[in-house]
């Protein structure tokens, strides 16, 4: 459990590490396409591998459209904030990283549960 929070938070950090770098150099529409892509892979590989064989054969639409919300929440948190924060100082520019990589590792589950829940997919 704790394993999968290190690599959650370290995945956001760098995603919004890239997303300001990015769009420092290269402006919004770069990042918008960068964070899309990732999405993308990311959507694909949570199909394949975080969803059990029944959910792919009997309710696909629903996952595909569950991944893609899960994922995209976060992905569109990043992309603002490093939007708005595109002109902060390094220093505190890696502190607002942190907290957004802290808060978002925090929320994901519950984005995940609620998503997962409202869709039907899946419900505790």
């Amino acid at each position: 459990m704790q394993f999968f929070f290190i690599i959650a938070f370290s995945v956001l950090f760098i995603g919004f590490q890239l997303n300001a770098f990015i769009q420092r150099k290269r402006g919004l529409l770069v990042s918008i396409v960068f964070t899309s892509v990732v999405i993308v892979l990311l959507c694909i590989y949570a199909f394949f591998t975080e969803s059990s064989s029944y959910a792919r054969e009997s309710q696909t639409i629903k996952l595909i459209v569950v991944n893609f919300i899960i994922f995209l929440i976060p992905s569109v948190v990043i992309v603002w904030l490093a939007w708005i924060s595109r002109a902060v100082k390094p220093m505190t520019l890696h502190i607002i990283s942190i907290v957004v990589a802290i808060l978002l590792t925090a929320a994901f589950p519950l984005i995940a549960l609620f998503t997962s829940c409202y869709t039907g997919l899946d419900c505790i």
